[in-house]
């Protein structure tokens, strides 16, 4: 695991949806990336731009999605959400300063940097609520 971030939260423990599988991409105000199996539900919403590097090819990619914008509606990258459906989560990590780093075993590492005005993704687990608040505050 790479990150941009020099602190872990939860000490380094990555989030509980290491080696489960990405059931679902979908978009309805935001991108909601979803893991169900079984008993097992997990779900992120990226409420932000952020960035998929795949390491097999070396290229980064940006994802914007903002539906709302008033002069125009404004999407790239979304299409590229698509490859991590059926991947296992082989890494899932949060740091102090809100950076989200979450890796696939296709080679994605899918990164999301807070933002300074609004929620740049929220993460609902078995374990709870983590909302990561402007500008990075937990």
């Amino acid at each position: 695991m790479r990150s941009l971030s020099k602190k872990e939260l939860f000490e380094g423990k990555e989030l509980d949806i290491v080696g489960k599988s990405i059931s679902a991409v979908t978009l309805d105000s935001n991108i909601v990336i979803s893991i169900y199996q079984h008993e097992f539900r997990s779900d992120f919403r990226i409420e932000s731009s952020f960035k998929i590097e795949d390491t097999n090819k070396d290229i980064t990619i940006e994802v914007v999605f903002e539906p709302f914008r008033r002069d125009k509606y404004t999407y790239s990258g979304i299409t590229k959400l698509a490859e991590i459906v059926n991947c296992t989560v082989v890494g899932a990590r949060v740091y102090l300063d809100g950076l989200l780093e979450l890796c696939f075993d296709n080679g994605f590492i899918i990164t999301v940097q807070p933002d300074e005005n609004y929620e740049a993704w929220t993460y609902t687990g078995q374990s709870g609520l983590l909302i990561c608040t402007p500008g990075g505050v937990f």
